[in-house]
């Protein structure tokens, strides 16, 4: 609902949010699997950004993490 179908951060909820979700189909950041990983397992706060995006971590298990990762990075690559 927030970053969208295909990753570019035009969900539904997105115009809702200040600031708006990263556009992942785009950013360099997605390259970064660790990155990527902490994002999703400590939400954006614990990236330093607005506390919208929640923690995962406590939620997913590490293999669906991973998979989210994988996922995350997939959208990226599909843009080049």
């Amino acid at each position: 609902t927030c970053h969208g179908d295909d990753g570019k951060g035009d969900g539904q909820n997105a115009s809702n949010l200040v600031p708006p979700p990263p556009e992942m189909t785009a950013s360099k950041n997605m390259q970064d699997a660790t990155y990527v990983r902490k994002a999703i397992a400590d939400g954006s706060a614990g990236m330093g950004r607005a506390p919208l995006s929640p923690p995962w971590g406590r939620t997913l298990s590490g293999q669906q993490i991973d998979d989210l990762v994988a996922y995350c990075q997939s959208l990226n690559r599909k843009r080049r």
